[in-house]
């Protein structure tokens, strides 16, 4: 059995060491999946002995995410400055951490936002995996019907999930996150009951007693939850006792209940259980999962759904130049 470790939780403005290799896959720096990552150039960085090294881009986000969370706002002319980078670069910069979720941009520069979900830590914990979450949260959004009652829970996945909730479709949402809350409420269409409680100021969610109290006033046609892990033989796990008590109890009151994990969630224990694979309907994860653990999940009578990249097409040779 696997257990997953702790997440650390120091502030990451201690510093800004390149972590690609360590917290997002050696095989391609969160599975870079557009272009404009892929030819993202690094930066000039000085250290304190005056050596010159690269900044990579994960490594520029961060630091324009402690920025924005120290001044509540930046300009871009002053990023790139401080980067030593060019302003198109900052700008493909803000414009990704904007599609992520966590700041809004601003004519010349950056607002800070309320959707950062998840302390980022010193590793960027938040960061991680945003490719397969975006994937995983766009093929759950297509389970989604017109008025449905929709408990949702708290976690980057679920945030990515909100973004995709359709307009217009007289779309009810229950939630004990305040990113979530955020996020809806101006979506036309969609009505946003936010719990209240006692707010993690490390995830924005609501928890505690009121917000136990609010959830168990509801039931809802479907429920969409994260998770810290998703394992054959003790199903889901968190490592927040106060939100596994909670995701535990929208299960127990939705018709349906989906568990949003990416890959590197699956085969892992947590601190808290939230509910045993029984009580789901179904698993949403991606096509980075290992095979042998989607396996075992099925074996356990869980339907998995898998969200598959988009296939790139490879241009054919021109026969001319043969």
């Amino acid at each position: 059995m696997q257990y997953a470790p702790t997440p650390p939780w120091p502030s990451y403005r201690e510093n800004y060491i390149p972590l690609c290799d360590t917290w997002m896959g050696r095989e391609g720096r969160d599975v870079m999946s557009n272009n404009e990552e892929q030819h993202a150039s690094p930066t000039p960085l000085s250290r304190d002995d005056g050596v010159k090294t690269e900044r990579l881009p994960v490594d520029r986000r961060l630091y324009i995410l402690d920025r924005i969370a120290t001044t509540g706002s930046v300009r871009l002319q002053e990023l790139a400055d401080e980067l030593g980078a060019s302003v198109m670069t900052v700008r493909r910069d803000l414009k990704r951490l904007e599609e992520d979720g966590f700041l809004r941009r601003s004519h010349g520069g950056a607002t800070t936002h309320v959707m950062l979900d998840v302390e980022l830590g010193p590793n960027g914990l938040a960061l991680q995996h945003m490719a397969e979450k975006r994937l995983v949260a766009q093929q759950a959004a297509t389970l989604i019907a017109p008025r449905d009652v929709l408990f949702l829970g708290t976690g980057t996945t679920v945030a990515q999930f909100a973004r995709h909730i359709p307009t217009n479709r007289g779309i009810t949402v229950v939630t004990y996150s305040l990113t979530t809350a955020s996020l809806l409420g101006a979506k036309p269409g969609v009505t946003v009951i936010s719990t209240g409680g006692t707010v993690d100021p490390g995830d924005l969610s609501q928890v505690g007693p009121l917000a136990e109290a609010v959830l168990g006033r509801y039931f809802a046609t479907k429920a969409f939850i994260g998770a810290g892990g998703v394992h054959p033989e003790t199903g889901v796990t968190d490592y927040s006792a106060a939100q596994a008590d909670l995701n535990r109890l929208i299960v127990e009151r939705a018709e349906r209940a989906y568990v949003l994990a990416d890959s590197s969630k699956l085969g892992l224990r947590t601190f808290a259980q939230v509910c045993a694979l029984g009580r789901l309907t179904a698993l949403v994860t991606d096509d980075g999962a290992d095979p042998d653990i989607l396996e075992a999940l099925r074996a356990r009578d869980l339907e998995v759904l898998v969200a598959r990249r988009p296939s790139v097409r490879v241009p054919a040779s021109d026969p001319a130049l043969a």
